[in-house]
């Protein structure tokens, strides 16, 4: 492997997550090789930790920009979003397909609207009244 040929991938996974405004406290976005160019992204869940709702999990929601996403491709072949799941490689949830070259790389992306069955949390956030 060339050096530094794993650079557009750190490229692509900064540009995600810069693109992304989540709703309320978000924990990371975690990465996952799929094979080759092949990258699935999502958000890590969040522990509620206090108050009434200790011990829940809860998912952030988020807005991705598209626009900004797609224009940094050398070339798109395909975007697809899928409103409850399905598609390709049969992802449970709301997710975003991305196909194209990104720095001379083929590269297929899902970004995830939830996390895998099973994710651990990578944010607790303290929902207990500081009064």
């Amino acid at each position: 492997m060339a050096q530094g040929s794993a650079d557009w991938i750190e490229a692509l996974a900064e540009l995600v997550v810069n693109d992304i405004e989540a709703h309320s406290p978000m924990g990371p976005m975690k990465w996952e090789k799929q094979g080759g160019g092949e990258r699935v992204v999502y958000p890590a869940p969040v522990e509620l930790v206090g108050g009434a709702d200790d011990g829940a999990i809860v998912i952030t929601g988020f807005s991705l920009d598209l626009y900004e996403l797609l224009a940094a491709f050398d070339h798109v072949t395909g975007l697809q979003g899928y409103a409850h799941g399905l598609g390709p490689y049969n992802h449970d949830g709301p997710h975003l397909s991305l196909e194209g070259v990104y720095q001379g790389h083929e590269v297929w992306l899902g970004v995830l609207a939830d996390p895998p069955e099973g994710e651990e949390p990578g944010l607790q956030l303290d929902t207990s009244d500081s009064a």
